[in-house]
């Protein structure tokens, strides 16, 4: 710069001497070649400089987020189809191989108390104690085949699933039972084995009712709200149990237990007068979507 300087100095000397140019258009040259070096020397340090490299970066990154997401979709998408098929050739062949091995067994312990001697007891409450077990092993066998089908993680499908299975636990008894039901989110689908917790809850509360509760009425319940919660109630009018003495055991502290898997808060009051189990689900809407991790 100061040699530039010096150069237009000269310059102007000799322009004065020769009577060229007047002092005032000497000034508006200098003033024309001087600015912009000065404007590019100081570009830098303008705040119109600074949102201009602010805004590139803040696209760039936009550019970059655009792609991670598209990215992350498409694994998400690969690792849901692998996962559904996974899921569904399990099911298959446990119900193909495991089921139908039991069935066989089912069969074979028929035709074994067919043959078997009125008189000869002992062997007759063995076998039936066979069929008995294996009764119960298909049973569980048809309930993970059910809960591994990535058709059933449908909210649809596991109401489904509960109101048959208490009409069917109760059926033959002189119990009566009453199953209402108010849906309102279809379309929902559950994550892998959401269904089989809250399944497995019912199965065992179901059960602590047939075998201890000696109810007359039983009121089965699910019900969603606009929010998307979902309640569930299992309501009898037995004797009751003492919570208590019952929560050293196993079964209840299962049912906590599962609950706390899913989310989901469980009460259960029982008095003389009956038991209730209820399970919440907050909104199922916004907490649940297949494509999260669980």
């Amino acid at each position: 710069m100061i040699a530039l300087k010096q150069r237009w100095a000269c310059a102007q000397e000799l322009a004065f001497l020769s009577g060229i140019v007047t002092t005032k258009y000497i000034k508006m040259i200098m003033s024309a070649v001087l600015l912009p070096l000065t404007l590019f020397k100081h570009f830098y340090s303008k705040t119109s400089f600074f949102f201009f490299v602010m805004g590139q970066y803040i696209i760039f990154r936009y550019i970059l987020a655009g792609k991670n997401s598209r990215k992350i979709k498409l694994i998400r998408k690969i690792r849901k189809q692998q996962e559904y098929k996974v899921r569904k050739e399990t099911a298959e062949d446990l119900h193909d191989g495991l089921g139908n091995k039991l069935i066989r067994i089912q069969l074979l312990t028929d035709m074994l108390l067919t043959r078997t001697s009125p008189v000869d007891q002992e062997k007759i409450t063995l076998i039936e104690k066979i069929r008995k077990n294996t009764d119960d092993l298909y049973a569980t066998t048809k309930d993970l085949v059910w809960m591994l089908d990535p058709e059933n993680d449908s909210f649809e499908q596991l109401g489904n699933r509960l109101k048959n299975f208490v009409e069917d636990a109760f059926r033959g008894t002189t119990v009566l039972v009453r199953t209402v039901t108010s849906l309102n989110i279809n379309g929902i689908s559950f994550p892998l084995m959401f269904n089989k917790n809250i399944l497995l809850i019912f199965q065992e509360a179901i059960s602590n009712c047939i075998k201890y509760a000696g109810a007359k009425n039983v009121l089965f319940i699910i019900k969603s709200y606009e929010n998307g919660t979902i309640l569930f109630l299992l309501k009898d009018n037995g004797k009751g149990f003492d919570l208590n003495y019952s929560q050293k055991g196993n079964g209840l502290n299962n049912m906590h237990e599962r609950a706390k898997r899913i989310n989901a808060k469980l009460n259960i009051f029982s008095n003389s007068s009956g038991t209730s189990v209820i399970l919440k689900i907050e909104p199922i809407k916004n907490q649940y979507k297949y494509d999260d991790q669980y």
